[in-house]
This record gives structure tokens, sequence and C-alpha cells, in this order.
């Protein structure tokens, strides 16, 4: 039997740490679909995640585009919102230099 202090304590790190299992999927869902932006023009593929950004490969281009405006289907990953291209592009850039 299970002292009642262990199993609280279990308990507890279950209930914090179930979330950030949660969101580590969600994340990971996102990665290797293309992306598309308002118009449904094909721009890129997802390729990882860094923090809350995405990072997209469009050619030879690398974009970190923030999370909150990502939508994710099924099939493909939709820009929404205004987006910084030359943020964007710069972050990328930034990602590319720092893993390779």
């Amino acid at each position: 039997m299970i002292p009642r202090t262990e199993l609280f304590m279990s308990l507890t790190k279950l209930i914090i740490f179930t979330p950030l299992l949660f969101k580590s999927r969600k994340q990971y869902s996102l990665i290797s679909k293309f992306v598309v932006d308002k118009e449904g023009n094909r721009i890129g593929e997802t390729i990882s995640m860094e923090g809350d950004l995405v990072i997209i490969k469009k050619e030879k281009k690398y974009l970190a585009i923030p999370l909150k405006h990502i939508e994710a289907s099924k099939d493909q990953v939709r820009i929404r919102g205004i987006v910084e291209w030359d943020n964007a592009i710069k972050m990328g850039e930034q990602w590319k230099k720092k893993y390779q």
C-alpha cells in the first residue's frame, strides 16, 4: 500500500503536468503540414517549433510565425491575422543559424 503523502504528491504532479503534456501534443501536430495564407495559397511547410513560434520553410527561406497567428486543421496550417513578414524572416533566419 502506498503511503498517503506519496499518493498525494503523485496526484499533485499529475494534475500540474498533464496540461503541459497536452500542449506538447498539440504543438507536434503542427509539424510537417503545408502552410497556406488567407487566400489559400500554399506558402511553405512547417518544420519545427521554437517556444511559441512555428518555423516554416518557404523555398530556401525560413520564417518564424507566432503561434497566435496559426490556425491548424487536419491537413494544413492557415496563417491568420496580420504578420510582420520582415520580422518573421529575420527570426526564421536566426533559428536557422542557431540549429545549423
